[in-house]
């Protein structure tokens, strides 16, 4: 499945902010977001059990100039097992000046021989704010999985003011090198 999340979230002229763009694609789904008198509620959902091998997915999320978000899913999210195949997603995100995001996706659990990777590239202009959390779970205890999965490799890169401050390559596979 190749799914598309891309919003752009904007400040009113009367200080609420709102979604200003958005299009989205299967397996994408944005929950109504909701304006709480200090920031923006917004989840992106996927509306399938998980990710499969195959699955290609992108995320684009802008917060404008004094745009307020908190980003974040209501389920944790699953990457099924793959007896061949991997899985990917590519995900951007940008604060302007003046804008604030706050990025906390639920829990992301690697199942048996699945293989992902996730690229994340996050861009803050001088006088935004980020706060960002993504936690990592080492597979599905309970199912005799802790850290049974193929390989996971997550690389970030995070720029603040036009400076790279973080560069972060990394691969995770239980058997070795990723």
């Amino acid at each position: 499945m190749l799914g598309a999340f891309d919003i752009a979230c904007i400040r009113k002229p009367d200080g609420v902010t709102a979604i200003g763009r958005q299009s989205v694609s299967a397996p994408w789904h944005l929950s109504k977001p909701y304006w709480d008198g200090h920031v923006l509620i917004v989840q992106s959902v996927n509306a399938t059990a998980g990710i499969f091998a195959g699955d290609h997915l992108g995320m684009r999320v802008e917060v404008g100039p004094g745009a307020s978000v908190l980003l974040t899913s209501p389920s944790a999210s699953r990457i099924h097992t793959m007896p061949h195949g991997e899985a990917s997603l590519e995900q951007t995100l940008s604060v302007a000046s003046g804008g604030w995001l706050e990025w906390m996706p639920e829990l992301f659990i690697p199942q048996r021989d699945c293989r992902y990777r996730q690229k994340t590239v996050i861009e803050v202009a001088e006088g935004g704010s980020l706060y960002a959390v993504e936690t990592l779970a080492p597979g599905r205890v309970a199912h005799g999985e802790a850290f049974a999965f193929e390989t996971v490799s997550w690389t970030t890169r995070l720029r603040v003011a036009k400076q790279w401050v973080l560069a972060e390559h990394y691969p995770l596979s239980p058997s070795g090198p990723g």
